[in-house]
């Protein structure tokens, strides 16, 4: 639309509301100062006595601007109110009213210079003539970064990044808000770092998280920039998500455009350096130091540093100092075991930055903690995500947990229950709320047999995957009290007794919940794992994680266990999309978009595996359906009593709520159907993209076995990963603690 186009609509709107328009006690656009801004053309107008006498007295406050859209052509009346907001579509006599329903992401972004782009409207209300009032919905809508399963923004700068990667902002709109931000740049010495020369484009990122080596750098705006380092094109995370470049031509142009306004001009950077190491916890190290006797004070790890931000996190300043501390503890207690001393450790391990791991021998010893975010062995899989390893397993703990207490339960009677809205936090369904069931409890001794059973690494000695499964459902059956003899049944004529660090470990042994028959199954497929031994349902989807870890080599049915096809079936769907949610890649897709295509690649033809592809499909059909309450989509796929509707509310859940890992698993578990399931999967599902720190804090904290519940998926993740740094270290204590049977 040309500029005149849009001063005569500007115009028509004028004289349609009886605005008396170019006369002397009238009103008139100024037509010097109509612009083209990044919603379209602006359009002020004011009294003629103002304009054209000079007269002060007679101008209009606020000043009243009209924006005419490009490319659409629609008219809008600018926001003059004190408070920053979004200009609305203006009002035509005669003509129905419509009022926008502005995705509420985008709303509390704050990107009112930008205005409304179509693709950010939900939709609107529309008034009409006789009274009647419909709503529209806009089929242009795109939901928000978060509803989509974007990573979560740490700031507004990420935030404008994910809605230019959305497409809800052109790169023009994204390119004039990049001028009201503040980018990082590391300091190589005490210069940035350039990516590329030539062209230059200086590297800089978002976050401090996003930055992978440097603990040292320059927190500039971007006019700053432009105007200290000119000529210079911008990278912003290169190595991340989400990146952009931004050329030098285009930066040097806004800059320009800008120059005038105060709040544009240049300033002093800040050099920043990371907390910790920069003084900051001076004082703290030497009060350690003087507790415990040490020669030197501690720091800061800048390696664990660098290393948690290889999984997409950042360690808090708390974390920081819990990791001082606990290096404390570990070198006192080192000193004295070489001296032959007795060790001591605190009762409260977390409280000490401490987590607790197993010998060969199930006898416990504190280690530093991992907070989820820092691999132990210092190092990640080329291939796969640590964190989504041990994400996926923690989350499925807790979905466990909270699904517990409500498992088997209708919807009417959670509500009579716990109120209107449903179980809204762990419930004390054992001894005391948050701890997990039999589920979690069996999967752990799952994903331990399909590490003893599968050859990996520099095991040479072929795979046990039968006798494994077999004898890890047996040391499940000694978890719950029953005696070895009768849970091995023929195993135990050659082996007298079980082994293992895990069945030995404490925090394994519990009995909560084993539904009546499971055991008897249990023990039947044990004896013949070949035939149907009433094994089978929605549990059998356990199997999927350990099957994902160990990159699908775990195939019961091909490894002599029976499975019921329509099991085996789902249980692949879900092994599958685990599997592309571990995926290293500097991107990891949402739960709906590695599905959808996962799904877009299955064969058209009926198989026995077509119900549970059919439910994954009606759960992928129902994801987007955000203004709908979670509890109506959930409860309309499937009975939720079967495996593939487990398998389809669980997807569904974890599709439309991943941003939320909360508000997932509570959708999941408040349904009428299998809720204990439904939730851990869920639970597993967004732990796989958000990693452990991504999880309820005090749902994590109340379960009472998370560091069980890392160490062996830990263990999994390592074993069947391209090198096994454990293994390699010491491959006969490996050997011990994973017997080959």
């Amino acid at each position: 639309m040309q500029q005149a186009q849009a001063v005569e609509l500007a115009e028509r709107w004028l004289r349609a509301v009886g605005t008396p328009l170019n006369e002397p006690d009238g009103v008139r656009v100024d037509h010097d100062n109509v612009r083209l801004g990044l919603e379209g053309w602006v359009v002020p107008w004011d009294n003629v006595a103002f304009l054209d006498g000079g007269d002060g007295m007679q101008r209009i406050f606020p000043p009243q601007r009209l924006i005419v859209t490009e490319p659409e052509g629609e008219l809008r009346e600018a926001n003059t109110t004190p408070h920053p907001g979004f200009s609305r579509p203006v009002d035509w006599p005669g003509q129905p009213r419509y009022r926008e329903f502005v995705d509420p992401e985008y709303d509390r972004a704050g990107f009112y210079r930008a205005g409304v782009p179509r693709k950010a409207l939900v939709g609107w209300k529309v008034l009409h003539e006789d009274g009647r009032t419909t709503e529209q919905l806009n089929p242009k809508w795109i939901p928000g970064p978060r509803a989509v399963g974007l990573p979560r923004a740490q700031n507004q700068l990420e935030t404008l990044l994910n809605y230019l990667q959305l497409g809800v902002l052109s790169h023009e709109a994204a390119l004039a808000l990049l001028f009201d931000m503040v980018v990082l740049l590391p300091l190589s010495a005490d210069e940035p770092a350039y990516e590329v020369d030539p062209p230059r484009r200086l590297s800089a990122y978002s976050s401090p998280r996003k930055m992978p080596e440097s603990c040292r750098w320059l927190r500039i705006t971007v006019p700053t920039l432009v105007s200290r380092y000119p000529g210079s094109g911008l990278v912003i995370n290169s190595a991340a998500y989400p990146r952009t470049e931004f050329g030098a031509e285009e930066l040097a142009r806004v800059a320009a455009e800008y120059g005038s306004f105060p709040r544009y001009q240049p300033e002093e950077p800040q050099v920043v350096v990371e907390p910790g190491l920069d003084g900051s916890f001076d004082d703290y190290a030497a009060q350690l130091r003087e507790h415990f006797g040490l020669a030197e004070q501690p720091t800061v790890s800048k390696h664990r540093i660098q290393l948690s931000r290889l999984t997409g996190y950042d360690l808090t300043s708390g974390e920081r100092k819990l990791s001082m501390l606990a290096s404390c503890w570990v070198k006192t207690n080192a000193e004295r075991r070489a001296a032959g001393e007795q060790q001591n450790w605190p009762a409260d391990l977390h409280a000490n930055g401490l987590e607790v791991r197993h010998e060969p021998s199930g006898q416990a010893y504190p280690v530093p903690a991992t907070f989820g975010k820092i691999p132990l062995e210092g190092t990640q899989d080329l291939h796969r995500f640590w964190h989504g390893v041990i994400g996926a397993y923690v989350g499925f703990a807790v979905g466990d947990a909270l699904g517990s207490a409500v498992d088997g339960m209708s919807w009417s009677q959670i509500q009579q229950h716990y109120g209107e809205n449903g179980i809204t936090a762990p419930d004390a369904v054992f001894d005391r709320p948050g701890q997990v069931s039999w589920r979690t409890q069996l999967l752990l001794f799952l994903t331990e047999g399909t590490v003893r059973g599968l050859r990996t690494g520099m095991r040479q000695d072929g795979d046990q995957q039968p006798m494994a499964m077999r004898s890890a459902h047996a040391r499940w059956l000694v978890a719950q009290g029953m005696p070895w003899q009768q849970a091995a049944g023929a195993l135990a004529a050659e082996r007298p007794a079980p082994d293992g660090w895990l069945l030995n470990a404490p925090e394994a042994q519990f009995r909560r919940g084993v539904p009546e028959g499971l055991a008897e199954a249990v023990q039947r497929a044990i004896a013949e794992p070949g035939r149907n031994a009433g094994l089978h349902g929605p549990l059998m989807l356990m199997w999927a994680l350990p099957d994902a870890v160990a990159a699908h080599k775990t195939d019961p049915q091909a490894q002599g266990w029976y499975r019921d096809p329509l099991d085996a079936g789902a249980s692949a769907i879900l092994a599958e999309l685990f599997t592309g949610l571990f995926r290293r890649e500097r991107f990891v897709e949402p739960v709906w978009m590695r599905l959808q295509k996962q799904l877009d690649g299955l064969p058209a033809a009926d198989s026995p595996h077509q119900p549970a592809i059919d439910l994954a499909r009606n759960a992928l059909g129902r994801w987007r359906n955000y203004l709908e309450p979670d509890r109506d989509e959930v409860e309309a796929i499937g009975d939720g009593q079967d495996t593939a509707s487990v398998l389809g509310r669980a997807l569904l859940a974890a599709a439309k709520r991943e941003y939320d890992p909360r508000s997932a698993i509570l959708a999941a578990a408040n349904q009428s159907g299998r809720s204990a399931m439904t939730a851990a999967l869920t639970g597993a599902l967004v732990g796989a993209r958000a990693g452990l720190p991504g999880l309820p804090r005090e749902w994590v904290d109340a379960l009472g076995v998370t560091d069980l519940v890392q160490e062996v998926a830990n263990d999994a993740y390592w074993h069947f990963s391209v090198r096994n740094p454990r293994e390699q270290a010491d491959p006969q204590r490996w050997k011990e603690r994973y017997p080959r049977w």
